[in-house]
């Protein structure tokens, strides 16, 4: 199925090349290579590269490096050998397209580098580490302005993060809807990158807004994410904030009936103000879909 997805209606030899490629069959890949072009592309504009680089198959990828491989031609999607194999976290094989001079910088159609695409995927920091010590960029931004970091705390993946941070990636660096990282952990519900996050910050970073004026307190209160919102008080965001309809995030638990939310709000030290009113002129106890906010607020 794979092979049919990503070769076309091609001459006999080309179909079987890009097949002993994917599957990793070095002898049959040496005896067609005889006859054709090292750097030929598919319909998507695969090299053999590209598929033995996203299959893991480092023989394969040796082989090809050794006869003269183009290490950075891009397919259709802006992927290069590296993008596919940090993609998939192929750790062995990555270190051979580095060393014979995979350069970690190219951008795909979205932006983003090698480095970009670990932080995203599924695969170990190991990965990461790789490509930071390949001199990758911890803070390149992809076509959203979106740093690995960015895309590592949306994912909750902590120790990409860690290891991001440890290369001195910028942690309150703002993507182009002026959310941080701190935004994304927080929306995403993941308290150990949120904690990775603050711990050197000194609590700065719990007051940066997005373009809606909302703080990742905001971003935790919406989606309900209690064990969150309670790390971020601890570190000092300010509980009665206001984004640009002035709600606060009491009103934004309110809103989705986020009751563990709105308890540790309401009872926190300065308690969440349960009478201001946003734009609307809406205290957050209408807005509570079960109106159930006067029996948090008398239960403590």
């Amino acid at each position: 199925t794979s092979f049919r997805k990503h070769t076309p209606a091609q001459s006999k030899p080309e179909s079987l090349i890009y097949m002993a490629a994917r599957i990793g069959d070095l002898l049959l890949l040496e005896e067609l290579l005889k006859d054709s072009d090292i750097n030929t592309v598919n319909s998507s504009k695969e090299t053999l590269l590209h598929v033995a680089a996203e299959n893991g198959h480092l023989s394969i990828a040796e082989l090809l490096i050794q006869k003269g491989a183009r290490l950075d031609l891009q397919n259709d999607a802006g992927h290069t050998a590296l993008h596919r194999a940090a993609s998939r976290g192929h750790t062995e094989l990555m270190k051979t397209l580095v060393k014979a001079g995979a350069e970690p910088g190219v951008t795909d159609r979205l932006g983003r580098t090698a480095l970009h695409w670990a932080a995203f995927s599924q695969v170990d920091s190991c990965v990461v580490d790789l490509l930071l010590s390949a001199k990758a960029d911890p803070d390149a931004t992809d076509n959203e302005k979106k740093t690995p970091l960015h895309l590592a705390a949306m994912e909750g993946k902590v120790d990409v993060a860690i290891s991001l941070l440890s290369h001195r990636a910028k942690r309150r660096a703002r993507d182009m809807d002026g959310s941080t990282p701190l935004h994304y952990a927080a929306a995403g519900g993941h308290v150990s990158v949120v904690t990775a996050l603050l711990q050197p910050l000194n609590n700065k970073g719990t007051e940066d807004r997005n373009a809606w004026r909302k703080t990742p307190l905001h971003a935790a209160a919406e989606k309900g994410h209690d064990s969150v919102a309670l790390r971020l008080l601890e570190a000092g965001a300010k509980i009665n904030a206001t984004d640009h309809n002035k709600d606060t995030p009491l009103h934004c638990a309110a809103r989705g009936g986020h009751h563990k939310v709105m308890k540790i709000l309401v009872n926190w030290g300065q308690a969440g103000n349960v009478g201001w009113r946003n734009k609307a002129n809406l205290s957050p106890r209408p807005l509570e879909k079960d109106c159930r906010i006067s029996k948090i607020i008398k239960q403590d």
